[in-house]
Parts: C-alpha cells; structure tokens; sequence
C-alpha cells in the first residue's frame, strides 16, 4: 500500500490499517478523545473501514464532508481505491487550507494516479455552496457530524442532494444521546432510506466488547462506538 502524506496523524495507521492490530490502535484511540485540531476517532474508523471495503467504490464520484483538518477518510480512498474523484470538503476555511496541503504533498508524491483529487468549504446550509455539487456524487461520507442540533437537518438535505440517485451516504457516528436517532428520523422524513449498523466490522466489533468489560473506566460506547449509517434514494439491498 502506498504511503499518504498526512500532517497530523502517525503515518503508521496508513501503512497497516488493513491489518488487525490497527482496528486494536483505533478502536482503544476511541478512548482517548480527541482536540478540534487532530482526527476523531469515528474519521479514523471511517477510513478503516473504507481501505477494507476500497473495491466498493472503483470508479465513483466519492464527496468527504466535514472532514476537518485532515479528511482522512477521503483521502485513504483517493490514494488506495480506483476511484474517477474524490472531493474532500469541510465548513472551515482553515481546516481546508490544510487539506490543500495535504492534497500537494500526495500529488507530489504521484500517489494519486488518476485520480481527480480537489478540496473545497462546503457548508451544509449554504444554498451557494450545495446546488453547486447537487447530484454529482456516487458516495457521500462523514464521520462525526451529527451532534450539533442547528446543522443537523441542513446535514440531511446536502446528502440528499449531493447523492445521485442510485448513490450511497456512509455515516459513521456515536449515539451520543439521542443526536443519531434524531439524525434518522429526520432523513427518513425527507425520503431518504436509512439502515443502521452496529456490528459493521469483525475486528471492531470484537474489540469493542473487549472495551466495554476490560475498558469500562474510561470507554463509554455511547460517545466512543461509531455506529455505521447508509442513506439512499431507494431501498437498498444491504451493507456495501
């Protein structure tokens, strides 16, 4: 597997991902927490998951929101997958200035092939900002993003909007309280199809229950545990 460039994240994750060690380093980082400046334990699992499951996206239009400062998962799935595009987007400006140097480094590095590989702010509830991409993506993916009550149902209508429609979203979020019910109900009021996912992963999965009997002092599950979401325009057939 090649080797990405991302500046504030251990290239070790990169390099062994696939392996079962690193679904034990991710899921113990859930423990953890992490600072508004580094990667959050559901981003991380996200690209976990995605570099398992990178033959799933071959030659997609592939949309990262809120993937802050570094949008790891997009950016996994534009160095590993064959992909025809993927775009990495967050709502902050700062968060993607350093997304665009992370893009320069892989480019440099020539470990995007291909691939047509961009960075823009794309915020949920800027009309400007979602009819520009409307219907353009195969894949939309966040990790993370549904706990803030005033962006959650302007979060629903972009990944309606930006989907095709025989397109996917992947969600991967915590419970955290009722935040990802209410996340659910309010895609499924505007027609979207929604399935959840708890056991989504052998390897995390198993961990997981290992956490929560050998870890129970500081892993809590309803702010640690992503659970996995899949949006759709039609019903869909299962997990990808």
């Amino acid at each position: 597997m090649a080797e990405a460039y991302v500046d504030v994240l251990s290239i070790g994750i990169i390099k062994s991902c696939l392996e079962t060690k690193a679904a034990l380093w991710l899921l113990l980082e859930l423990a953890e927490g992490a600072e508004a400046d580094s990667v959050w334990p559901s981003e991380e699992v996200m690209a976990y998951y995605c570099l398992k499951k990178r033959q799933m996206f071959t030659g997609s239009s592939v949309c990262e929101l809120g993937g802050g400062m570094t949008c790891l998962a997009g950016l996994m799935i534009a160095v590993c997958a064959d992909v025809k595009e993927v775009l990495l987007s967050d709502g902050n400006e700062k968060a993607i200035q350093n997304v665009r140097g992370v893009i320069e480094k892989n480019r440099q590095a020539g470990l995007f092939g291909s691939t047509d590989v961009s960075s823009r702010v794309v915020r949920w509830d800027s009309e400007v900002d979602v009819s520009a991409l409307e219907g353009h993506f195969d894949v939309v993916m966040c990790a993370d993003c549904l706990f803030l009550d005033q962006y959650r149902s302007s979060l629903v209508d972009a990944l309606r909007r930006l989907l095709r429609p025989d397109g996917t979203a992947l969600v991967f979020a915590p419970k955290r309280g009722d935040t990802l019910t209410e996340f659910c109900r309010l895609a499924e009021r505007v027609g979207l199809f929604v399935c959840c996912y708890d056991n989504y992963d052998s390897h995390i999965w198993d961990l997981h229950l290992k956490m929560k009997t050998e870890g129970k002092d500081v892993y809590d599950e309803n702010i640690h545990y992503p659970v996995l979401l899949t949006l759709t325009h039609r019903p869909s057939p299962g997990l990808l």
